[in-house]
Formats: C-alpha cells, sequence, structure tokens
C-alpha cells in the first residue's frame, strides 16, 4: 500500500469517533481524511465554536502519535492554529497541479502512532510521516518529480487505478 492510500471519516463514523471527531460537535459537512499517519482537516465546522470542539479534536489526533495537517485554512481557523502551535508550511497539491499552503502540528516527542484494528486496518501503514521539516516549514519528503513518480507507481501507468500491493 502507498503512502497516497487513504481513508475519509466523517463525524460519528466508528474510525471519527476513535479520534474524538463526533457528530454533535460538528456540523454535516466536516470530515477529515487519513494518510499514512497524517490527518488532514479539509474541512471542519463546529457546531458550538468557541466551546473548544476544534482544540480537543487536534490533542486527540496527536495523542494517538498521528500529525494534524490543515490545508488551506480560513484566516479564522489559521488564528486558532497559530494558537495551537502549528507551524506553515507548503505541501504539492497534484490536482492543481502546485504548492498549497497548509499548517501542521506534530505529536509529541516519542509518542508512537497507533491504531484501531478494525476502525483503520490498513490505513495506518507506513512507519514514518511523508512530511519533513524544513528551514520553511514542512515539505513532503522527495522532490516533486519523485512524487509524481511515486504517485504514478500508486496509481499505475494510467493514472486511475491504485496499484495493489
Amino acid at each position: 500500500m502507498g503512502i497516497f492510500h487513504m481513508k475519509v471519516l466523517q463525524p460519528g463514523s466508528p474510525a471519527a469517533l476513535w479520534f474524538g471527531f463526533k457528530a454533535d460537535e460538528f456540523a454535516v459537512g466536516s470530515y477529515l481524511w487519513v494518510q499514512g499517519n497524517n490527518v488532514y482537516v479539509p474541512f471542519i465546522a463546529s457546531e458550538r465554536p468557541g466551546e473548544g470542539n476544534v482544540t480537543r479534536l487536534f490533542k486527540s489526533i496527536n495523542d494517538r502519535g498521528f500529525t494534524v495537517i490543515v490545508p488551506i485554512p480560513f484566516p479564522k481557523m489559521e488564528e486558532i492554529l497559530r494558537h495551537l502551535g502549528f507551524e506553515q508550511g507548503l505541501d504539492y497539491s497534484f490536482e492543481h497541479q502546485e504548492h498549497v499552503e497548509v499548517w501542521i502540528r506534530d505529536p509529541q516527542e516519542g509518542v508512537v502512532p497507533t491504531e484501531p484494528d478494525e476502525l483503520l486496518a490498513g490505513f495506518v501503514s507506513h512507519p514514518r510521516s511523508p512530511w519533513v521539516r524544513t528551514r520553511h516549514g514542512y515539505s513532503m519528503i522527495g522532490s516533486q518529480e519523485q512524487m509524481k513518480q511515486l504517485m504514478g507507481e500508486v496509481l499505475g501507468t494510467n493514472g486511475s487505478q491504485r496499484r495493489s500491493t
């Protein structure tokens, strides 16, 4: 399985609850995705803003040994991320064929990612994050060409199917 295999989580699903992503705390349409030991937060909206739902979610994700990554946050979310100690970086988006802004917070040193056996089995499979800290923030491991080559290997030669391992 390649590092690009992912699982989308909606609030209240069994895997989402394991991370603390509760349906009564986050609005319909909110979602996360898990890719390796990273949890991406492309869109979440708290049902009760200002009550700490987002802070608790991010802490829960980090406490389980996962890196939290928030791509292209809205200005209000960016304020929250700065306050919570996230660092700004860039990620190459294959979909948009350009670099996009991301905000990242790693788990505490020494915390190893854990996996709920039946809930995320197979989705948390690589031994380390594909993110590396650079003097300009964070970046995916490898050059843009290496990442395109890896993505081609994961998707297969025609780019439309995942390669089975």
